[in-house]
């Protein structure tokens, strides 16, 4: 046999092996619970961050507008580390909290899991995944749009 008989016979192989090794029939219930998991604290951390966000920019915002405790003195710095640390905080509690709940209570999770294994067709990517793909393909962009609206508000 020529070389490329072997390679057109090999890849149909490996193509069903990868089609084996990442197909959801093989995941044990287990697994598929501990992304459920995940997936749901990756959500609800990711919802606590945007309001630790809105609630930590608002603050600051009327802090430096009434100059409450002084705080026009601080640096740039430290009032974008306020800021950040509004939003870092619950990403972090919640996700925890989510995981510490799946890991005691996994049984709340298996609706979800069991959800996901019988959906008939995948429906696309869901709303924070566009935006998590538009903050990859746009970093600068994203990060424009954030910082001086902040920087604005903070020096207005």
């Amino acid at each position: 046999m020529s070389e490329s008989q072997n390679d057109a016979q090999a890849a149909p192989l490996r193509q069903m092996q990868l089609k084996r090794t990442f197909s959801q029939s093989t995941k044990s219930q287990e697994e598929r619970v501990k992304q459920a998991v995940v997936a749901e604290a990756f959500s609800r951390g990711m919802w606590g961050a945007l309001y630790g966000t809105v609630a930590g920019s608002l603050g600051m915002l009327a802090a430096h507008r009434v100059n409450f405790m002084g705080v026009r003195r601080f640096s740039v710095s430290v009032k974008t580390g306020l800021i950040v640390t509004s939003a870092v905080t619950p990403f972090w509690l919640r996700g925890e909290l989510t995981l510490v709940e799946g890991r005691d209570h996994p049984e709340r999770f298996v609706s979800d899991a069991q959800h996901k294994e019988h959906a008939s067709k995948p429906k696309g990517l869901a709303p924070w995944q566009h935006a998590l793909n538009f903050v990859y393909d746009n970093p600068f962009q994203t990060w424009g749009a954030i910082v001086i609206p902040s920087y604005a508000a903070i020096f207005a």
